[in-house]
């Protein structure tokens, strides 16, 4: 009875510490996206594989991105309530880590049976070290990669002590999801044959075994025609090169040629990084223990380490790889495995209750401070820098009409291609160039650039376009001139214009306007006529006031100046009559201890706008009349 208590409290115990692990992933978990990240790179690269079902970067990562494709859509109808797609994304590396965490506990205790405590230390520590922790909340496959050597290594060790033909086939096709995956998981195999053939040297005298074996092995392999059909169904996902059919193209991208040109073949000096990196990274009391703890496992499995250990460090010398910290993870958890294994030797070499005690007080003292250490590197969520999406936010703020055409910054289209594939933010819009948008709508299309690229445009106005803003962002390229005020601005919400007469000196009058309330901001559309030909190009400043004063900012006030429709159609060039929208944001911030995002009321509060129409002469600023204030509802 008491073992059966016993057992049910060590389940328990590992259970909790398992959720509690999971629940320090979501905590931390990827949910944005800096610029540089949206630009390329790997994290980049298998999001949109998951998203699409393409291909990632070579030799393709089939079956985790098969499996990724159908975590997303399946994880974003479940999950959409509570994560946003990149939290979904990063998920899927989080499903992976707790596996590996999971077998990795199970691991351990082949190594240290009896000793749950012990290799639930080891499980937690590993949990936190900063590369695992890192990837486990981020997207990238490396989780998976883990995963899959502890398997193999579990699956070994299980065999030695039972001998069940079956724990080979499932060897076999462990190893062949290998090949389908991150292929230097491979690195393991070679000492697992030496371990395998060691302990049954009449294992290559039973051909049926050896072809089961083989064929299994094989079997995942088949999942790269899925890299086949899908590059022959998207050419354009194949990059640059010009090959003669997809064949080709598939042979050659199985071979993974790009990136052999950062590679170094030195093996010597040592360089900065391996195996310092890891000595820091798992500690240099742990990373020690561990090298010595292989020695007490016995000749035939100290063999199985020390040559994983081996190929590992003859992988990042001969051959250093840019990013060989992410391929070696999987040799991090197996220095672990030694210092447990080192742990109990020495629980069962000193008995006494003060020794176990400094010994287990020790461990605790490692893990909390591992744990202090990484927390703020591994932490992912809430970045400040995760700004990669906003352009396209903003822009999509200005609610583009469904098919419209957008041109604007890279930055600007990146967001929108991922907004529009990956968040299914209105992806019915067509991302182009500035040339492209520019004869678009000259051809009648509903087409805009944005401001961030109007200095980059040609002179619209030559080109027979009339621009006219259309947000805070965006600018629409019309090709003829508007001449009705309409009736309402639709942005995040609709407003009606409210009808004006305002003069300026008989020169320009505002025909409207119309304003709409935001969490700490106002916009504000102005619709402007010229009522002759105007030989200057002015400048106009909107600025928000209460009661008739304006509000202060930083020695100032709140304010923003721009030639209309953000330089694009200079007043000198508008036709008299024609209407002209020009659009404003204007940042109100909010009030000390209030949150714009739980919708409490931006402050200061704003009830008119002060509208000033200058130009700048001789570098002095000359004012256009009186000017305007406007009460807002």
């Amino acid at each position: 009875m008491r073992r059966i208590a016993s057992a049910h409290f060590r389940n328990i115990a590992v259970g909790l510490a398992i959720l509690a692990i999971l629940a320090l992933y979501l905590l931390t978990l990827d949910d944005g996206l800096r610029p540089d990240e949206l630009m390329g790179g790997d994290l980049i690269t298998h999001q949109y594989a998951q998203a699409q079902a393409r291909f990632a970067n070579a030799p393709g990562y089939p079956l985790y991105t098969m499996l990724g494709w159908l975590w997303f859509h399946i994880g974003r109808h479940l999950l959409g309530w509570a994560f946003n797609p990149v939290q979904v994304l990063s998920l899927y590396s989080t499903l992976w880590a707790i596996a590996a965490l999971i077998v990795f506990y199970l691991l351990l205790l082949e190594v240290a049976p009896g000793r749950w405590p012990v290799a639930l230390w080891g499980t937690a520590y590993y949990a936190i070290t900063y590369f695992f922790w890192y990837y486990a909340v981020t997207t990238e496959q490396y989780t998976s990669a883990v995963f899959q050597t502890l398997l193999l290594i579990w699956l070994a060790l299980k065999w030695e002590r039972d001998r069940n033909p079956s724990l080979l086939l499932w060897m076999a096709f462990v190893t062949g999801t290998c090949a389908a995956n991150l292929v230097t998981t491979l690195f393991v195999v070679p000492p697992l044959v030496a371990f395998i053939l060691w302990e049954e040297p009449s294992l290559l005298r039973k051909p049926a075994l050896v072809f089961k074996m083989a064929c299994l092995a094989f079997l995942p392999l088949l999942s790269y025609i899925y890299v086949y059909v899908r590059g022959a169904q998207h050419p354009e996902w194949r990059g640059l090169g010009n090959w003669p059919s997809t064949l080709a193209w598939f042979l050659e991208f199985l071979t993974a040629p790009q990136g052999r040109s950062e590679m170094s073949w030195t093996l010597w000096p040592p360089g900065g990084n391996y195996p310092w990196l890891a000595f820091w990274e798992l500690s240099w009391p742990v990373f020690l223990a561990g090298l010595v703890g292989w020695a007490f496992l016995g000749k035939k499995r100290a063999l199985l380490f020390y040559g994983t250990a081996a190929i590992y460090f003859a992988f990042c010398y001969i051959d250093r790889f840019g990013n060989w910290y992410q391929v070696i993870m999987p040799l991090y958890p197996l220095v672990i495995l030694g210092a447990v294994v080192l742990v109990d030797h020495l629980l069962t070499r000193y008995p006494k209750r003060t020794f176990q005690t400094l010994l287990g007080a020790s461990l605790l003292v490692l893990l909390v401070w591992r744990f202090a250490s990484n927390y703020h590197k591994a932490d992912q969520s809430g970045r400040l820098d995760a700004t990669g999406l906003e352009p396209g936010w903003a822009i999509l703020a200005d609610a583009p009409p469904e098919g419209s055409c957008i041109a604007g910054t890279y930055g600007e289209n990146l967001a929108l291609q991922y907004l529009g594939t990956i968040w299914g933010a209105r992806p019915s819009i067509r991302i182009v160039t500035v040339e492209e948008a520019i004869d678009l709508s000259l051809r009648g299309e509903s087409c805009y650039i944005t401001s961030e690229v109007v200095n980059a445009a040609p002179n619209l106005w030559e080109l027979g376009l009339h621009p006219s803003s259309a947000g805070a962002r965006l600018i629409r390229l019309n090709p003829a001139p508007v001449w009705e005020l309409p009736a309402q601005v639709c942005l995040r919400k609709c407003v009606p214009v409210h009808r004006l007469r305002a003069s300026f000196e008989g020169k320009m009058r505002l025909a409207g306007y119309a304003a709409i309330r935001e969490k700490g901001a106002l916009r504000v559309s102005l619709f402007w006529q010229a009522m002759e030909p105007l030989k200057r190009d002015y400048v106009v400043s909107v600025r928000p006031t209460l009661k008739g004063q304006l509000l202060p900012r930083e020695g100032g006030f709140i304010q923003q100046d721009h030639q209309p429709v953000w330089g694009a159609y200079p007043t000198s060039r508008w036709v008299p009559g024609e209407i002209v929208r020009d659009d404003y944001r204007l940042d109100l911030g909010v009030s000390p201890g209030k949150s714009p995002e739980k919708g409490e009321p931006p402050s200061p509060q704003v009830d008119g706008i002060q509208i000033v129409i200058y130009f700048v002469e001789n570098g002095k600023v000359v004012n256009v009349g009186k000017a305007l204030d406007i009460k807002i509802n």
